[in-house]
């Protein structure tokens, strides 16, 4: 007994002095991959900052620019239910609060935040399988293109990895032991929520797991659940009361879910985004086109419940007048969201790769078609640890269900790389490990599984070239809204090289060659429009412009009278037009009910309408005449 005293001794003694040592090299392992984070999203942002898309905010990127500055401005509990997430634009507001609007601020915020997201990501890693998973984790986090790219978005996408990554962590070091684990996982997925809707889905998955799972020891399981419940309560039931305060319903997030499961799902849903009206993509038509619509199929004015109700309503009518097409539908979506190809909205890193060395030098080695399949092979290679490592894969897939359900963009499928990248890590690690010992037999299965995987996100349902050219078309739009004509041309014409079917490019174009003098040119490009997509009312209403100055009555009636049946609300102007277009054919009584319609679609133009010299056949007629004067008394300046 007094022999083993002082080897007891030893032995603690040895075991305290190895632990400053792994802290150590821990530390130092978050420091390289901070680091490294930290240079390849440095050297892209300073690369990208003199491109054209840099100084411009596009798509969602003006909403929550809107907001925040809105909220900035003083108005932090808003007067509508939220139709978006809230979180990323009340941490845009805060920094607005603090330092002003500084957008290069923000972005060097989020590449912080996104190089913080490697660490968390490196340290679960190393909580999972080893140090040099941990390591090789968050280098691949580091310098994935996709995660470099989105870190210098105004997007908020930053947080849910950011998010996403804190889930992961906490699970890696608590998922099988008692603690009060249960309240800060709810706590961050309650965050995530409000950054990514569909994140009540990981919520619903984790307690469902976690009860299932330790099933025998029920105080345990229940106390877990409640506490991870009341985490998630805590961030959710605030937005909630402020949903009712502000709209008198019950809306625990956003009232935006019947709308966006319309989108996807509809009886001519193809998988991805399409507005409910073409050339209705931007984030200021959503919301009034979902209600209008709503509210005009109702005959009523409907609370923003109602109008996800009624969405919900018409996308299950679609769906069972053809159940078998539905499902076809899904089964396309699934793979979609599995797809290598980053199917993009607003914003393509695919455009970023051009003004790029280094993401363009990244995305060739580095992209969702080669980390799914190797975060496959690590999921099948380590399947024996299932009891300590299944929760993840079943995260994932319930995640990705989610994103299937509604319709598919590949920033949806965003914050799950933080589950895939460890064991992406650790296949490659204890793969190589598996080859020197020449333990063949042991990867035989998982790379089978790996080739399956790789086959199928890699095949080309999808092209990057829609996403290229609509990225272009959206910078073009952006700068002309700006008065940079010249340069907008310049991305319209890039648009159309990639894609010589971008309808709203033709449009687009042909109204800057008409105002250039070109009208020639621009009445092909109009033409054009129309043939690629005969719905648009855009380039038949600019056709009837041109037929008008080129004074084909005929003609310019038979563009604005197609213009207004394609979209009766979008340009009052084209009701307007038609009263002039029919003045000059000498029909006042046909001329007098178009004015009265443009005036109850919202024209406003009183000094024209008294003016015009293309209404002097109407204005001579005294009996119709006199109705539009009872219409506009007072209002001409």
């Amino acid at each position: 007994m007094k022999r083993t005293r002082p080897t007891t001794k030893a032995s603690n003694s040895n075991l305290q002095a190895s632990q400053p040592a792994f802290q150590m090299k821990t530390g130092i392992i978050c420091c390289l991959v901070f680091m490294l984070a930290l240079i390849a999203r440095g050297v892209y942002l300073w690369e990208i900052q003199h491109t054209d898309a840099f100084s411009l905010l596009l798509g969602d990127a003006q909403l929550f620019d809107a907001w925040a500055r809105e909220i900035s401005a003083g108005n932090w509990t808003g007067d509508q239910i939220f139709f978006n997430a809230p979180l990323y634009p009340y941490f845009l507001a805060l920094v607005y609060s603090i330092a002003g609007r500084d957008l290069m601020l923000v972005r060097l915020i989020q590449i912080g935040l996104g190089s913080l997201s490697c660490v968390l990501v490196a340290i679960a890693g190393n909580t999972l399988f080893s140090r040099r998973v941990g390591l090789v984790a968050g280098i691949l986090l580091a310098v994935y293109p996709t995660a470099v790219f989105t870190d210098c978005l105004i997007q908020k996408e930053v947080l849910a990895l950011f998010l996403m990554a804190i889930l992961v962590l906490l699970l890696s070091r608590a998922w099988n032991r008692p603690s009060k684990s249960g309240w800060w996982i709810g706590v961050v997925l309650g965050c995530l929520a409000l950054v990514r809707e569909n994140a009540l889905v990981i919520l619903i998955t984790v307690m469902l797991v976690y009860g299932i799972s330790h099933f025998r020891e029920q105080k345990k399981a229940i106390t877990w659940i409640v506490s991870c419940m009341l985490g998630a309560g805590l961030i959710l039931l605030p937005v909630a009361s402020r949903n009712w305060m502000v709209g008198k319903e019950f809306v625990l997030i956003t009232a935006n879910s019947g709308f966006n499961f319309y989108i996807g799902n509809h009886k001519h849903a193809d998988g991805s985004y399409n507005p409910v009206i073409k050339g209705h993509g931007d984030w200021q038509d959503e919301r009034q086109d979902a209600a209008r619509i709503a509210e005009r199929s109702s005959g009523r004015k409907l609370s923003s419940s109602e109008v996800s109700m009624y969405w919900y309503k018409k996308t299950l009518s679609d769906i069972r007048a053809d159940i078998p097409a539905w499902i076809r539908l899904l089964v396309k979506k699934w793979f979609l969201v599995w797809n290598s190809v980053e199917i993009s909205d607003s914003e393509s890193q695919y455009v970023a790769a051009d003004g790029s060395k280094i993401l363009s030098f990244l995305m060739i080695f580095l992209h969702f078609g080669v980390l799914g399949p190797l975060a496959v092979f690590g999921a099948v290679l380590t399947w024996r640890q299932w009891k300590r490592l299944g929760i993840y894969p079943i995260i994932v897939v319930a995640y990705m269900a989610s994103i299937a359900l509604f319709f598919v963009f590949a920033r949806f499928r965003y914050p799950v790389i933080s589950i895939l990248v460890p064991f992406a890590a650790a296949g490659l690690v204890h793969g190589i490990e598996h080859i020197r010992q020449n333990a063949y037999r042991k990867i035989a299965l998982p790379i089978c599984m790996m080739g399956l995987a790789a086959i199928a996100m890699n095949w080309p349902i999808v092209s990057t070239q829609p996403y290229r050219s609509n990225t272009y078309y959206n910078i073009a739009v952006s700068l002309e809204k700006l008065g940079r004509a010249d340069a907008a041309m310049t991305n319209y014409v890039r648009s159309l090289e990639i894609d010589p079917n971008q309808a709203m490019a033709h449009n687009n174009a042909g109204i800057l060659l008409y105002r250039k003098g070109m009208v020639s040119d621009a009445r092909v490009h109009f033409e054009k429009a129309i043939v690629i997509n005969p719905d648009l009312s855009e380039p038949h209403y600019n056709l009837g412009i041109f037929w008008f100055t080129q004074g084909d009555m005929q003609q310019a009636l038979v563009h604005f009278t197609r213009a207004v049946t394609l979209n009766p609300d979008e340009n009052p102007s084209a009701y307007y037009n038609l009263a002039c277009v029919y003045s000059r054919m000498n029909e006042p009584a046909k001329s007098v009910d178009w004015l009265k319609n443009a005036i109850e679609k919202g024209y406003r133009n009183w000094k024209a309408i008294h003016s015009d010299p293309d209404l002097e056949n109407l204005r001579r007629v005294d009996r119709y005449w006199n109705e539009i004067n009872l219409m506009t008394t007072g209002k001409v300046s």
